[in-house]
């Protein structure tokens, strides 16, 4: 891992954080948009995808697994198992890219901050837990057409750990990003 982060440290340049976030962006407006067409036309207007809530309760996983059709749950296993474990990849790319640029400028000696640009992998593990969990709904749904609360409960737990891990990721960046002005303002300061 350490010799990841360093590469990281070393290699990464702006046009390739912003490639990827382009990538990314378009990856989720395009792609992920087109594969869930087929099931998104079967949901109410109040309804979303579970992965998309902080958590949901055993009555809004019900409720959505009800909507869908069997055509719609093929289609929408089909995003979880393909183009959706696909995603991670790219926003974690995208945020190491980003935080081995913020955090090379600031890690320079700092022992503590030498993983930090690492941190995107463990959201993007917990972004695939989610997939698998959300799979094992809808294997538990199709084969009895139900779903235990306990399952719903673990599942919705799991959603719940991967926005906090992606909040967090969140909150590193701009940190970095307030510490890189900071540091300018006071050299700055120092030249006046």
């Amino acid at each position: 891992m350490k010799k990841l982060s360093l590469f990281l440290y070393s290699h990464s340049k702006l046009w390739h954080a912003l490639v990827l976030t382009g990538l990314m962006i378009a990856y989720a407006s395009v792609i992920m948009n087109s594969k869930s067409d087929c099931f998104l036309k079967e949901l109410n207007d109040d309804q979303n995808l579970l992965g998309l809530k902080f958590g949901y309760t055993y009555d809004e996983a019900a409720c959505f697994f009800d909507s869908l059709s069997e055509d719609g749950l093929k289609c929408y296993k089909n995003l979880l198992s393909k183009w959706d474990s696909i995603f991670p990849l790219i926003y974690a790319s995208m945020y190491m890219a980003w935080l081995s640029l913020i955090y090379r400028k600031l890690g320079k000696g700092r022992r503590e901050l030498r993983l930090i640009n690492l941190y995107p992998l463990i959201p993007m593990f917990a972004d695939w837990a989610e997939n698998i969990s959300e799979l094992f709904l809808i294997s538990e749904y199709t084969s009895i057409h139900k779903i235990s609360e306990s399952s719903i409960r673990v599942s919705s737990l799991i959603t719940q750990i991967k926005w906090s891990l992606s909040t967090l990721n969140y909150i590193i960046i701009l940190t970095g990003i307030v510490f890189l002005i900071k540091n300018k303002l006071s050299i700055k300061n120092k030249t006046l």
